[in-house]
């Protein structure tokens, strides 16, 4: 039978370059499963640890530094497809349009206003998009 292998939060939190302080919250929080509290000591079990790890990777570190053009979907279940981006990014973000869609998509999306007045302010909206971006 196998012990358990467990990592200190010192020791887990040079494995991923982060701070002793972020570690131990992480165990707070229980982002890190079965984590154990020693006296002043957080022990991590290894498993536990490589699936957060592995987790993490998926992640940059730190604040981005521009807007990532797909952060604005985080609400979203998947990254919509382009026709179902245009009206998510019309409420949220509408400067990031022509640098995501091509203008022939944004069009359609322009036709299918259901009335006269919305596809007036669609088509103005989109055309100042485009036309500032150029």
């Amino acid at each position: 039978m196998m012990k358990n292998v467990f990592l200190t939060a010192t020791e887990a939190a040079a494995r991923l370059g982060i701070t002793k302080s972020l570690m131990a919250r992480y165990c707070r929080e229980k982002r890190l499963k079965q984590c154990l509290k020693k006296g002043h000591t957080w022990f991590i079990p290894l498993a536990s640890f490589d699936r957060f790890k592995k987790i993490q990777g998926h992640y940059s570190s730190g604040r981005p530094q521009k807007i990532a053009p797909y952060s604005i979907f985080w609400r979203e279940q998947s990254i919509p497809s382009k026709e179902e981006m245009i009206p998510i990014l019309f409420r949220r973000a509408p400067q990031l349009i022509p640098k995501m869609i091509q203008r022939s998509v944004a069009e359609k999306y322009v036709r299918k206003g259901r009335t006269l007045l919305e596809r007036i302010f669609r088509k103005s909206l989109i055309r100042g998009l485009y036309e500032k971006n150029a």
